[in-house]
């Protein structure tokens, strides 16, 4: 659709055209006032302004339409820079492999151990992974009105064997919320959400097919301090993983880390499967992969091929002294 200042171009252009037209005509009927060579000039006056006219009424079309084309693309810009649905998932990540290692400490704290191999990394992207952190009971008071700080620091990250220099600054806290219902349908202990952004864009590494990402991250604030007696460990998968293992141990050579006894699980699973951010389970997949989590020594083992995107896997565990019978822990295999 043209714009007025077009339009307006356009009559302007028209009315000259038309102008030098019909004064030409006039003139030529006029050969007893104009000699035949002055009338000759005019006429070729006269076509050489209605050729620039023409001319200039394309160009200012052309440079219409260009402006409209790049009203369009901005809208078009503004529209994607805002739709954060399309970042639920990374579509240029592929995880071939996927390592998760916590180790338990006595007083709560904790130590997570990430490593990747990852393909087809863009680094208008990178990889993006959400982390949940317990904080012991707070309400909000005149001392103290705000939430407490990030129990989550990041002390480790290489990207292609390139130490960051900055670890900590990947991780960013985006939500406190209190309570927060747990993946079993009880009120837990206020909950930290945040974001690790693993960037890419400073690596040489985004020509290589395949590049390792590793990570340490610690848990500050007693996160799994429920441990002894009954705790969880949630598992993102935000982007399509060939291979995913986890690990879960204590850091005591005394204690072992168990599943929960079928007594004081809501649901009978070792394993909840939630279906994205919404909580929904999807009980078949928790029933499947709680068949594949398994004992080994004093560890727990969970290894599985493709997981679903988006979802988020709950792991139920406990940690006991190894001299506690072995009634109570789950035997290796399915």
């Amino acid at each position: 659709m043209l714009t007025n200042k077009t339009i307006r171009y356009g009559v302007l252009v028209g009315f000259i055209t038309i102008f030098a037209s019909t004064s030409g005509s006039m003139l030529g009927l006029a050969d007893d006032v104009v000699r035949p060579e002055i009338r000759w000039l005019v006429f070729r006056w006269l076509a050489e302004v209605s050729l620039i006219a023409a001319i200039g009424l394309v160009i200012v079309l052309m440079i219409d339409a260009i402006n409209r084309y790049a009203e369009e693309r901005n809208k078009y810009n503004e529209t994607a820079l805002h739709d954060r649905s399309r970042e639920a998932v990374s579509r240029y990540v592929h995880v071939r492999k996927r390592s998760d290692h916590l180790i338990v400490e006595d007083s709560g704290d904790a130590t997570l151990t990430w490593e990747f191999e990852v393909e087809n990394v863009d680094s208008r992207v990178g990889l993006d992974l959400q982390v949940h952190a317990e904080h012991p009971a707070w309400t909000p008071s005149a001392g103290s009105p705000t939430a407490p700080e990030s129990n989550v620091e990041v002390v480790h990250l290489s990207i292609a064997g390139q130490l960051s220099e900055e670890p900590g600054s990947v991780y960013s806290m985006k939500e406190f919320r209190h309570p927060w219902p747990g993946p079993d349908g009880k009120a837990s202990n206020p909950m930290e959400f945040g974001v690790i952004r693993i960037p890419i864009t400073h690596v040489n590494a985004r020509n290589q097919k395949m590049i390792g990402i590793s990570m340490q991250t610690k848990f500050k604030g007693g996160a799994f301090r429920n441990a002894p007696s009954r705790d969880y460990f949630v598992v993102e998968i935000p982007q399509l993983t060939d291979v995913l293992r986890v690990k879960i141990e204590p850091k005591s050579p005394g204690l072992r880390a168990i599943l929960l006894p079928h007594s004081q699980m809501a649901s009978g699973r070792h394993v909840v499967a939630q279906m994205g951010y919404a909580g929904t389970e999807d009980t078949a997949e928790s029933d499947k992969q709680s068949r594949e989590i398994v004992q080994k020594g004093r560890c727990l083992i969970w290894e599985v091929e493709y997981p679903k995107v988006g979802y988020q896997y709950c792991i139920f565990f406990k940690t006991v002294p190894i001299a506690q019978p072995a009634s109570l822990a789950r035997r290796s295999g399915p």
